[in-house]
């Protein structure tokens, strides 16, 4: 069911199309995947989390909203609120958010009597088993959960619940609540992903589609592969209707414009015109934690988070990525590394991903590999610590990363050394720094490094923000307040560059390219902690003649290839 917006007029579209003519999509276009309505991030892609987070905090945002819409209203209204728990829609949005939560209850029961098994098993075992035997438990189990969990203790004799996911995936199938929603927005006016659904307006293009459907890649390539618009309503299937909204979406291309894309894809696919000289690596940023390491034989790409639109030479883009991704890496399950968005964009470019191995049959921290599954990735390898991949001319190696997690069992999450021509860096994420033994432990595992790179979010988000739906019981304000999604400050930040010593260092993953608000939730003033924190460090670290400096938007580094 598709709920509408009805605050826009319907788009002028030519009823009678022609369609021959080649099309682009605008540059402004969003080809947005969502679960149950909302922006489909990793922990509503797993029907565990999926089924608390709806419980615990979507459902009862929409009702909050229909309560008291003006509140909701009057919050949105504030900037320095953006990024918290309330839903950003208009007053006059209440008919539809109100059917929007009726519907997800109608079509969500499963789901939602999954929550409601998993917190009656809990809270039974967290007050009842107290070192006894836990068979007797199997024979009352709530009848959503049965056959799909095993209860253990830890070694200090706490019970959990454990879940066999792929049955859990099996028992509760998510795609009949996947669609692709396409639409024309300025990252600016995209709001905040976690807590306001997305519902469509008269000029968006809503599909029911599931989110490992080929059609999606046709779909995407017509971001530089022009296409006319007859073969596009054979290939997407889409009706009149569909194809006058897509055709609204879209801008006609010229002939002489339609062979010179179809060329520059062709050279990209066959490598040509990559602009790296053998023997050489070339590291670009693309904002945030996203970074592109070529050589000319090969495209390692980590944590996808670009920008859609070119922009001259103020950024990279989407259109900058090489037809041919050979690995993508992901360094942790957080939506602003992990972005469902991101990597349908690249799908049909991408050869294989790596992901760390997760906490198996953790409801907080779900298989990334399952999620990638149900996106259409099939090729995907899991790292545990230390295991390596080999690379033409050199490999990279999955590391322990600590911090930005809560103090929470979750596993998902790695630094990685990469070694590529005798480049050696280490990207260590949104690593904390608060036990530098580890670190003087990698250097003897990696030995001596050219660069680093690494995240100074010093000051993040309280536990409850995103963790608070999961837990069996809400932690205390003090407790939740004092475990933050944080990284490393000045002292820590540089404690871990005196031991490992390298080169450069770069400050990354700070969330402050315009295009990353939407899924960050916050924008620093000049003041802010987290770049005064960045800054201290940056001079600290050119004091010690170490390069140092915080990448924002755009940059590139070359290396030649390091002698023997």
């Amino acid at each position: 069911m598709t709920f509408t917006l009805n605050t826009y007029d319907p788009p002028t579209v030519d009823s009678a199309l022609t369609l021959d003519i080649s099309v682009l999509l605008q540059p402004d276009i969003c080809i947005e995947p969502l679960v149950m309505g909302w922006s489909a991030w990793p922990l509503l892609l797993a029907p565990g989390s999926l089924a608390l987070y709806l419980s615990k905090r979507l459902l009862p945002l929409l009702d909050d909203f229909v309560d008291d819409p003006s509140a909701h209203t009057e919050l949105a209204a504030n900037p320095g609120m953006y990024g918290g728990h309330f839903v950003c829609k208009p007053e006059t949005a209440k008919p539809a958010i109100a059917s929007l939560a009726a519907d997800t209850r109608q079509r969500a029961a499963d789901l939602l009597a999954l929550a409601d098994a998993w917190h009656q098993l809990n809270q039974k075992l967290q007050s009842t088993a107290v070192g006894q035997s836990l068979n007797e438990f199997y024979a009352h189990l709530p009848s959503a959960l049965q056959g799909l969990v095993e209860l253990v203790y830890d070694l200090n004799h706490r019970p959990a619940v454990r879940l066999f996911e792929e049955l859990v995936a099996d028992a509760y199938p998510l795609q009949p609540f996947m669609q692709l929603y396409v639409h024309r927005i300025s990252p600016s006016e995209r709001d905040f992903f976690m807590c306001t659904p997305r519902m469509a307006r008269p000029q968006d293009l809503m599909l029911n589609w599931q989110l490992d459907d080929p059609r999606i890649d046709t779909l995407v390539s017509l971001r530089t592969t022009p296409a006319t618009l007859g073969d596009l309503k054979e290939s997407l299937r889409l009706d009149t209707r569909q194809l006058e909204i897509l055709a609204s979406l879209c801008r006609p291309v010229p002939t002489a414009e339609t062979e010179g894309a179809a060329q520059e894809v062709t050279m990209l696919r066959e490598g040509v015109g990559i602009g790296i000289d053998p023997g050489s690596v070339r590291v670009r940023y693309f904002g945030h934690a996203c970074i592109l390491v070529q050589t000319s034989e090969q495209s390692i790409l980590f944590d996808p988070y670009f920008s859609m639109q070119a922009n001259g030479d103020a950024h990279f883009s989407v259109h900058d990525l090489p037809q041919r991704i050979d690995w993508v890496v992901i360094s942790h399950s957080h939506h602003d590394h992990f972005s469902a968005e991101m990597l349908l964009q690249l799908r049909s470019r991408i050869g294989r991903i790596a992901l760390p191995a997760h906490n198996a049959g953790s409801i907080a921290d779900p298989s990334m590999k399952l999620v990638l599954q149900q996106l259409g990735f099939l090729d995907v390898v899991e790292m545990h610590p230390f295991d390596r991949i080999e690379l033409p001319g050199g490999y990279l190696q999955s590391l322990p990363f600590t911090g930005e997690h809560s103090d929470l069992d979750i596993r998902t999450k790695q630094a990685v050394y990469l070694n590529l021509l005798g480049h050696r860096a280490i990207f260590l994420v949104d690593s904390d720094g608060r036990d530098l033994h580890l670190y003087k432990r990698l250097l003897a595992r990696v030995g001596p490094l050219d660069a680093v790179y690494i995240g100074m979010e010093c000051v993040g988000a309280p536990l409850n923000w995103l963790y608070g739906p999961l837990l069996g019981t809400s932690a205390k304000k003090p407790h939740a307040e004092s475990r933050r999604l944080c990284g490393a400050d000045c002292e820590r930040a540089w404690g871990i560059v005196s031991v490992l010593n390298p080169r450069e260092v770069y400050v990354y993953a700070m969330g402050q390219e315009p295009w990353m608000q939407y899924i960050m939730g916050l924008q620093y003033s000049p003041d802010s902690a987290q770049l005064m924190e960045a800054e201290r460090f940056i001079a600290r670290c050119k004091a010690e003649g170490i390069r140092a400096d915080r990448l924002f938007m755009k940059a590139e580094m070359n290396y030649a290839q390091a002698k023997v």
